[in-house]
C-alpha cells in the first residue's frame, strides 16, 4: 500500500515539474508557469536577506 502510493506520488511530481518546464520554456513570453514563479520570488527573497540588514557605524 505505502509503496503504491509514493509511486503515484513521485509520478504526480515529475508531471507537475515536466508541466512547469514545459509552460516556462514554450510559452515564457506569457509569464505562465506552475512553480517558476514561486521560486524565483523564493531565490530573490533569500539573496536580499543580507540587504536588509542595518549597517552599523562606528560614531566619530
Amino acid at each position: 500500500m505505502s509503496a503504491t502510493f509514493e509511486q503515484v506520488a513521485g509520478a504526480a511530481l515529475i508531471l507537475v515539474f515536466l508541466a512547469d518546464v514545459f509552460m516556462t520554456v514554450l510559452y515564457a513570453r506569457a509569464g505562465t508557469g506552475l512553480l517558476a514563479p514561486y521560486w524565483n520570488r523564493a531565490v530573490w527573497a533569500v539573496f536580499r536577506i543580507p540587504n536588509h540588514q542595518p549597517v552599523i557605524r562606528p560614531l566619530l
